[in-house]
């Protein structure tokens, strides 16, 4: 990361959660945060580049009821946990 962005996202990290800026606690979760970034990272451009598959479960049961909802023209809410790299999504799709 440029040490621009990285300066941004620290500060970005301070206002949002309200962090004292020089406290342990918050060099900790700065320092995981980008921790974290970088394991998606990786495992995003091993999985796109390795091809290894993304495996995707309950697809047939969300299918099953997206086309009962469209069939009686009601809405659709989604809800779901954010459990790793949701951009792999679209490599599945």
């Amino acid at each position: 990361m440029a040490p621009r962005s990285f300066a941004r996202a620290k500060k970005n990290i301070t206002a949002i959660y309200k962090l004292p800026a020089h406290s342990r606690f918050h060099r900790q979760f700065v320092r995981q945060f980008f921790r974290s970034q970088c394991e998606l990272i990786l495992q995003t451009l091993a999985i796109i580049l390795g091809g290894r598959a993304v495996e995707i479960r309950g697809q047939e049961i969300l299918g099953e009821q997206l086309r009962t909802a469209c069939a009686r023209k009601k809405g659709v809410v989604m809800i779901t946990a954010h459990l790793g790299s949701w951009e792999l999504c679209g490599k599945a799709i």
